[in-house]
């Protein structure tokens, strides 16, 4: 693509990120919360992660990193597999994850919409596969959410590329959202098709904005960091109020920066979408474009 074609990739990109902003600042909040409601259940829920709760609480200097961390547990309760494992495997967790994923599904289709037909994308979006044929759409989420993490656990790169593979997966899902029957192959071919000479491209826009993430976080962590430093070894002493204000701050600018990264990368999925509108794709499959009717998202 030639340098006029990608500023004005970026520009369409920026506009529809603009008009959308606030619909993916609320779906990425669900989400994240739904994420952490995942985490939290192992530890509640689970007679072993309450445990482990349990022995954090009681000594939680006696580890610095998370090696060590595992290595602690590992050596008070049996078991073969780290703590990070059984929490992110933990059935309580890939369920509310999954809950998640279903609402970025719903977010990708508003997004796609609003590119490609000028849509204005609204919060009742989030909610599309919910409200036809939901168990079906979740048990296609969960599966694809599970097989992701499970790779991801064990060979990282394997499990990244299998989610470029399933990129689109939510567009060929919607397309099928007013059938009563979902041909489980037909619906994977599709998915591999589109995203067959496309997911280089999908990587770069990921990488791009990954980095900027990266770079602004790191900064932000460091200013925090020697802030924190000078503060700690004069004014919790002198002054613990203020040291103690100093804290809570640090949370919300912590809070605030993660909320920014979240909502910063979709840029990257609204570039994919932008790039292949230029190029006069009218959508990723057969019969999207006679989709189900606007009622699905009204």
């Amino acid at each position: 693509m030639s340098s006029p074609d990608v500023k004005l990739v970026e520009e369409r990109a920026k506009e529809v990120f603009k008009a959308s902003f606030s619909v993916i600042l609320l779906g990425f909040i669900l989400i994240t919360l739904l994420s952490l409601a995942g985490n939290k259940s192992y530890d509640y829920l689970d007679p072993r992660g309450r445990e482990e709760v349990r022995i954090e609480k009681e000594d939680p200097y006696a580890f610095q990193t998370r090696e060590k961390k595992e290595d602690y547990f590992l050596k008070v309760l049996p078991g073969p597999k780290s703590r990070t494992y059984r929490q992110v495997l933990y059935p309580g967790n890939l369920l509310l994850t999954s809950l998640g994923d279903l609402i970025s599904a719903g977010l990708f289709v508003a997004i796609y919409r609003q590119v490609f037909e000028k849509r204005q994308t609204k919060p009742r979006d989030l909610f599309l596969f919910f409200r036809r044929h939901p168990l079906r759409n979740y048990l296609c989420v969960l599966v694809l959410g599970t097989i992701t993490t499970l790779l991801s656990l064990f060979l990282s790169i394997p499990g990244y590329y299998f989610a470029l593979v399933i990129f689109f997966y939510p567009l060929v899902l919607y397309s099928y959202l007013d059938e009563e029957k979902f041909p489980v192959k037909e619906a994977w071919k599709k998915t591999l098709d589109q995203s067959r000479g496309r997911k280089m491209d999908i990587f770069t826009k990921q990488f791009k904005y990954g980095v900027l993430i990266f770079a602004l976080a790191m900064a932000l962590g460091i200013l925090l960091l020697v802030l924190d430093m000078g503060f700690s070894s004069t004014t919790a002493i002198d002054f613990p109020k203020f040291y103690g204000v100093f804290a809570i701050l640090q949370i919300l600018i912590s809070s605030l920066m993660f909320l920014v990264a979240g909502v910063w990368i979709y840029m990257a999925t609204i570039e994919v979408f932008e790039e292949m509108k230029l190029e006069g794709e009218k959508g990723p499959g057969p019969g999207l474009e006679e989709g189900p009717e606007d009622k699905t998202l009204s």
